[in-house]
């Protein structure tokens, strides 16, 4: 699902954000009908060595269906984000060679 607000797309080694912001994905079960926002994918991402590596978190992405507060274009904090059951998602780690 793509950031519909402004992300500078500056990615710097002790900040990774606007990067995890460009990886947000929706799931649903193979019976679902239609798209339900709870459903979102977040992959909080840290350098490890030579890659990137994302840790599953899920959220709800209603929290991204209104515009953030002027001046803060990075509106979803730790509250918002779930531990996540790696085994029910297809793509339980990130890897960024």
């Amino acid at each position: 699902m793509p950031y519909p607000y402004v992300n500078q797309h500056h990615v710097q080694s002790g900040d990774l954000t606007d990067l995890e912001y460009d990886l947000l994905f929706l799931w649903k079960g193979a019976t679902d009908y239609g798209i339900n926002m709870w459903n979102g994918v977040y992959y909080r991402l840290e350098i490890s060595g030579e890659q990137i590596v994302g840790t599953l978190y899920e959220m709800d992405m209603d929290v991204l269906s209104a515009p953030p507060s002027q001046g803060e274009m990075r509106p979803v904090g730790p509250d918002d984000l779930h531990e996540a059951d790696a085994a029910s998602h297809w793509l339980p780690r990130l890897v960024i060679e």
